[in-house]
């Protein structure tokens, strides 16, 4: 095969691979699909996401004490379709504002005695002496040593001074020999109520089924710590 005949062969190699490249790559690009990464596809490009960050609302309340916070709700910021004049298109998500309760009561911290008593004990009639918001009376027997708190859940049953803690208080109690723990004052008796009166003490009992249960003599605790997470109801 001369030069000229494997030159014009050649030529025509050149010629059959850019016609098959056309052909194939724009079927190729005829095919591509179209991807939109707008959310909103219905928007114009002069409307733009404006986060509305929450506003937090205090309200100061007795029962808690002094200078104390509580969260009663989470705030979350709002998000929003805005156009070019700040005006709202559409709300994406509402905006919750925060709330918080900033306590303006006693400040509730005081040291004392914890000691322990049983729903059988002399004189007790094992329901206790504070009223429920229900208006009804707790029975240690029949409703047992704990109370379901709508702030705190389950804790643990205490008899206590009502001059210095009013029903319903709510106490974390730290002693040196076990975990703190938290506690509600549903009770009182004679012996909190002298030490406060004669002596300005603090005695504070806590709430067990039987005076024979081997804790009742183990809770005896002194130097203990009595904060309170909340005055009353």
């Amino acid at each position: 095969m001369n030069s000229y005949l494997l030159h014009f062969v050649g030529k025509l190699i050149s010629l059959l691979v850019v016609s098959i490249t056309s052909v194939f790559g724009a079927y190729q690009i005829n095919n591509i699909e179209t991807v939109n990464t707008n959310d909103n596809v219905n928007k114009s490009l002069n409307i733009v996401h404006t986060v509305i960050e929450y506003d937090t609302l205090i309200k100061r309340t007795s029962r808690l004490p002094l200078n104390t916070k509580k969260i009663i709700v989470q705030g979350v910021d709002g998000l929003v379709y805005e156009d070019k004049e700040n005006k709202t298109v559409d709300v994406i998500k509402e905006v919750v504002h925060e709330v918080v309760e900033l306590g303006t009561g006693p400040s509730g911290k005081h040291h004392g005695r914890l000691t322990a008593y049983g729903a059988d004990c002399n004189g007790c009639s094992g329901t206790t002496a504070c009223r429920l918001p229900t208006k009804k009376y707790h029975n240690l027997y029949k409703d047992g040593i704990v109370y379901n708190d709508t702030d705190y859940g389950e804790i643990r049953i205490l008899a206590a001074s009502h001059k210095v803690f009013p029903c319903g208080t709510i106490i974390k109690v730290t002693r040196e020999s076990d975990e703190p723990f938290i506690g509600i004052v549903m009770d009182t008796g004679i012996a909190m109520r002298n030490a406060w009166d004669n002596e300005e003490r603090i005695i504070v009992d806590l709430a067990f089924l039987e005076e024979a249960d081997p804790q009742v003599r183990k809770t005896t605790s002194n130097n203990v710590k009595y904060n309170v997470l909340r005055w009353g109801w």
